[in-house]
């Protein structure tokens, strides 16, 4: 009931009906239906409530409203969850919803049909300008509308879905079936070119590039790289990347703010949502964004949440060894959740180049890949050999790389400042 319910969350959320079709305007669909979901996570079953993630998620709520709050807004504080409660909530249905990996791979199915359905609304705006919502181009790049407005934001979704869509391409032995899923790889690789997203973009040659080095090695890398690399960038928005275009001057110029915005209320930060209060646009970069508004302490819950999901999956794909069994059929279990954990780590990274150039610190792709990790750790540890991730064993660890992201991201803008 659950998987269900949270299926149709997934398909509402990404296309949205509700923003174009008048009869929906009204109804808080997506709100009743995470009202529902909830109620019935009440009553699952092995939440695994011991994972750090939920035990920093209350934190992080509570440091949302604190950090609007001793900004002189309280009530902007509570009026800002409506906006960033809800990614933390499917957060965790999908953490309880999408354990077995028949399930995973449905998921996975109705993530880039919807996906596919946004790519052919990008090829009507670029025949007719504009697609079935009545959404246009921005800049000749394909957009949609709600969380997805930004061509940036679709970019990054058709990369998520082509990631995935390359573990079922490898899991899948049914020729018609691995006919579907390539047909599906291109048609949304199309859609990437038509958002014409430079981070995105760079997410999904990043990632291509790591997996096939990891499977057959760096000779391979630079072959295909060599070949395919230049093509790529002549082609696409790629070729006016440089620190004195307008477009990279201005991340540059939004992370130094964030990053003085941070030295100026360190603890608690500028309050959620309040960056564009300082600057003109928002800073363009998942990890300083938080530090700005959020400060040092709610940037160390956020960045929790997000490091204990990413090292769930490292830990899956490829530390886990394999329990003593006997049975066949478990044994192809232990391989194909090693295989799972290991495309949603590399999916994961994807998403991670992508975020550094593109503000997703608390929209719902984020977390829905954090609920995907945490999905797949749970539901693979029964039968494989995993450590318990205890939030007091690892706390330090995270600390450790809290601060030296900050000072990544520190020396990162005085180097580009001096070009």
């Amino acid at each position: 009931m659950l998987f269900t319910l949270v299926l149709l969350y997934t398909v509402l959320l990404i296309l949205r009906p509700q923003d174009f079709v008048p009869a929906l305007f009204e109804v808080p669909i997506l709100q009743f239906m995470l009202i529902a979901g909830c109620f019935l996570w009440l009553f699952g079953s092995r939440k695994h409530l011991e994972y750090p993630q939920y035990l920093l998620l209350p934190a992080l709520v509570v440091l949302y409203v604190v950090s609007r709050g001793v900004n002189g807004w309280w009530g902007g504080g509570v009026q800002s969850l409506e906006l960033t409660l809800p990614p933390l909530l499917y957060m965790g249905l999908l953490a309880q919803s999408v354990r077995s990996l028949p399930r995973f791979r449905i998921y996975i199915v109705v993530v880039t049909l919807c996906a596919a359905l946004l790519v052919y609304h990008g090829v009507q705006q670029v025949q007719y300008g504009a697609g079935w919502t009545g959404q246009v181009m921005i800049l000749e790049r394909i957009r949609y509308i709600g969380i997805l407005g930004d061509p940036n934001d679709l970019g990054l979704l058709f990369v998520i879905a082509i990631c995935l869509c390359g573990y079922l391409l490898a899991e899948w032995r049914n020729l018609p079936a691995r006919l579907l899923v390539t047909a599906a790889i291109a048609w949304l690789g199309y859609g990437l070119y038509l958002t014409q997203s430079r981070g995105a973009l760079l997410s999904l040659i990043a990632t291509v590039g790591l997996v096939i080095w990891q499977r057959f090695g760096r000779v391979s890398v630079g072959l295909l790289g060599t070949a395919l690399v230049p093509s790529l960038w002549a082609a696409t928005r790629l070729s006016t990347i440089s620190t004195a275009e307008s477009s990279a001057e201005g991340r540059v110029d939004a992370w130094y703010t964030a990053i003085d915005l941070f030295r100026s209320s360190p603890v608690f930060g500028v309050g959620l949502h309040n960056f564009i209060d300082y600057h003109e646009v928002t800073a363009h970069n998942s990890i300083v964004l938080p530090l700005a508004e959020l400060g040092f302490t709610g940037y160390f819950v956020w960045l929790g949440i997000v490091a204990a999901s990413g090292y769930m999956v490292y830990l899956l794909g490829f530390r886990s060894t394999p329990m003593e069994v006997t049975e066949p059929a478990m044994r192809r279990r232990q391989q194909a959740e090693i295989r799972a954990g290991r495309a949603l780590a590399w999916t994961m990274f994807g998403f991670a180049i992508g975020a550094f150039f593109l503000s997703q610190s608390y929209k719902f792709m984020l977390f829905t890949l954090c609920g995907l990790a945490m999905a797949r750790f749970a539901f693979a540890s029964e039968v494989l050999v995993l450590p318990e991730l205890r939030l007091r064993d690892y706390w330090k660890q995270w600390l450790i790389l809290a601060v030296g992201l900050i000072g990544f991201m520190w020396l990162t803008v005085k180097l580009l400042l001096s070009f």
